[in-house]
């Protein structure tokens, strides 16, 4: 019908007259396929203009997918970075919590000493109240009634004990009057009268010490340490004693206390036996 209507058109304005059907039909399909060709070609250009468009949009996307893929790059090697940089913290952790436990095993080492050393220390004190009391003793008493009693001996060596066992202080320092025995460790009674006697003990760290000071075999005084240091311990008494009176120091009987040591070397003099005759009655 479309193409009756063109022909029509085409008489109708001079332009087929005289013309053939065929000729007509001709011209019909001549025109129809110029018509098609330039819908085509404006088809084709719009097709042309959008792939163009799409390769701007391609070479954008590549773009920016190299980019993505440089930042990836810069991220994994960050990542990686911080790997190692929290493998070193950790490390240092490791390492500072290692030397903090050291520090603080060193602290309470530090802490058990002090506390040890304040026991020794006032140990110590008392000891040299006593040495001081007696120094007093002997510038304000001098001579008693004419006689003079005064001794002083020490343990210059290891000595191990038995139960019951005396303990020979050999190295003599000071017998004025020949009252100390050093054979047997006693003190021998010269002169009835009041006497100062002064003990001081001194044991391995390892060892338990348990001594007695003992008057004709009869406990006076003690002197316990546990043990787990070196520990100075002293006593000063005075006594009134009669003339063949035995004073000595010696061990507690109980086997339990067998074996352990008191602490000495020649020149090292810790453990000390001293006695004084203050009056003679």
């Amino acid at each position: 019908m479309k193409g009756f209507v063109y022909v029509l058109y085409l008489i109708s304005n001079g332009i087929l007259v005289g013309a053939t059907r065929d000729e007509l039909y001709i011209k019909f399909e001549e025109k129809e396929i110029l018509r098609k060709l330039d819908h085509l070609t404006a088809v084709v250009k719009q097709v042309n203009e959008e792939n163009e468009q799409l390769k701007w949009i391609v070479n954008e996307v590549l773009t920016d997918n190299k980019q993505l893929r440089s930042i990836v790059s810069e991220v994994l090697i960050d990542n990686k970075q911080l790997r190692s940089t929290v493998n070193e913290i950790e490390l240092e952790t490791k390492r500072f919590k290692k030397g903090y436990r050291k520090i603080v095993d060193t602290n309470n080492k530090l802490r058990a000493e002090v506390q040890s050393n304040k026991g020794c220390c006032s140990q110590e004190q008392q000891h040299n109240n006593s040495l001081t009391s007696f120094k007093r003793l002997l510038l304000n008493n001098g001579d008693a009634d004419g006689q003079t009693v005064a001794f002083t001996a020490a343990v210059n060596r290891v000595l191990t004990l038995g139960p019951n066992q005396a303990v020979q202080f050999e190295k003599i320092i000071t017998n004025v009057g020949n009252a100390y025995d050093p054979r047997h460790g006693h003190m021998i009674v010269p002169v009835k009268g009041f006497y100062l006697i002064s003990v001081t003990i001194f044991n391995k760290a390892e060892d338990i010490a348990y001594i007695e000071l003992v008057k004709n075999g009869n406990p006076l005084v003690y002197f316990y340490e546990q043990g787990g240091r070196y520990s100075p311990m002293s006593q000063t008494i005075i006594l009134s004693l009669e003339k063949g009176d035995l004073v000595w120091v010696k061990n507690h009987d109980s086997a339990s206390y067998a074996g352990h040591h008191l602490y000495g070397t020649p020149t090292g003099l810790y453990n000390t036996f001293s006695g004084f005759l203050l009056k003679a009655l």
